[in-house]
């Protein structure tokens, strides 16, 4: 409790320092107003109508107080993906990077209803997109009655972060691994090579922003296009040009 209490006073104190009191102000109150937030959302959530269509859901994630759970998405492409994921109904999945939840809430309510999904993202990112500690109770609240939300909290490159997923999975296969953190070419080859020895026979590989290159150190765009012709591939793409998201999925036979 005590070091819990000294991050925050060094916190406050960076903060004061950086960018003065009304900033200080600004993000406590911004705090207060999102937790409140996730409150209300972990109740809405549960009170959803169970004849929901996609659409619906699409918009409720994009647009629910102040898009607290809003994808990092295009959103013709995010239907077209939640569609082939509709068809699927994978039962073990895994999600390499969840930041605000809002595609992890979406694939709770398209993957199969006993599916047990691992959601796997850094504490805190150096590109600040992670998600906070205040976030996991709505994270969990995402679980449909007969399913199983495990949110890991760690570097997916760390051996002891590997070792928790495959506890979790208790020597079942992944049927889809969604690569979406790091987006470096390293990161997202690193991703890849070892979290893909856990994919099901006949499983699916997602990879999110396949249009990214060169933006930030992002070259998920080089990374996909070594590795998509070495198996079954096909993309949700909205338009080639736009310079960012894109899902590119393959066909992990192995």
């Amino acid at each position: 409790m005590k070091s819990k209490i000294s991050k925050i006073k060094i916190r406050i104190a960076d903060v004061i320092i950086k960018e003065g009191f009304k900033s200080l102000f600004k993000m406590l109150r911004n705090r207060i107003k999102y937790n409140f937030y996730a409150i209300l959302l972990r109740f809405k959530i549960k009170q959803l109508n169970k004849n929901y269509n996609l659409k619906s859901l699409i918009d409720f994630s994009f647009l629910t107080y102040e898009g607290l759970i809003k994808p990092y998405q295009i959103t013709s492409e995010l239907q077209s993906f939640l569609n082939f994921v509709k068809t699927q109904k994978p039962k073990y999945v895994l999600e390499i990077g969840t930041a605000f939840g809002g595609t992890l809430f979406l694939l709770s309510r398209t993957v199969s209803k006993d599916a047990i999904i691992i959601s796997l993202d850094l504490p805190r990112s150096k590109y600040g997109i992670s998600y906070q500690k205040w976030r996991t109770k709505l994270y969990y609240t995402f679980a449909l009655p007969n399913q199983q939300v495990c949110l890991i909290r760690g570097d997916s490159h760390d051996t002891k972060t590997l070792n928790e997923v495959k506890k979790i999975l208790n020597g079942n296969k992944i049927d889809l691994l969604y690569v979406d953190g790091d987006h470096s070419y390293n990161g997202v080859k690193k991703d890849f090579e070892l979290y893909s020895q856990l994919v099901n026979d006949n499983g699916f590989v997602v990879f999110h922003d396949i249009l990214l290159d060169g933006y930030k150190n992002y070259n998920v765009n080089k990374f996909w296009k070594e590795i998509k012709n070495r198996y079954e591939n096909f993309e949700f793409v909205e338009n080639l040009n736009q310079g960012f998201a894109g899902f590119g999925i393959i066909q992990f036979k192995k």
